[in-house]
């Protein structure tokens, strides 16, 4: 899968996350945290985005792709595409 098709994704469902919540949603570029930049799109709601990714991708993601595990921050919209771009590449390599 593209780096694009997977942004756009991440894209679509952070969105729809802020609409089902009634929340605005600003601009979404590849600097935006969505954690912390994005009105009221917190933790949980990076657990939601995760779960449907998941779903939509059809791989499993085991950590939220929103945050840096090891040094707990919010990671950038790019980041998180690249984060996940890599748990599509090994779950492909091991159909």
């Amino acid at each position: 899968m593209e780096r694009s098709d997977i942004r756009n994704l991440v894209v679509k469902v952070v969105e729809e996350i802020q609409t089902q919540s009634g929340r605005p949603c600003a601009a979404i570029d590849d600097n935006i945290r969505p954690i912390g930049d994005l009105d009221g799109f917190d933790s949980l709601n990076a657990e939601e985005a995760t779960s449907m990714l998941s779903e939509r991708l059809g791989v499993e993601i085991e950590e939220n792709p929103f945050v840096d595990g090891d040094n707990p921050r919010a990671l950038r919209l790019q980041q998180v595409v690249d984060r996940l771009h890599r748990i599509i590449a090994k779950a492909e390599v091991k159909k």
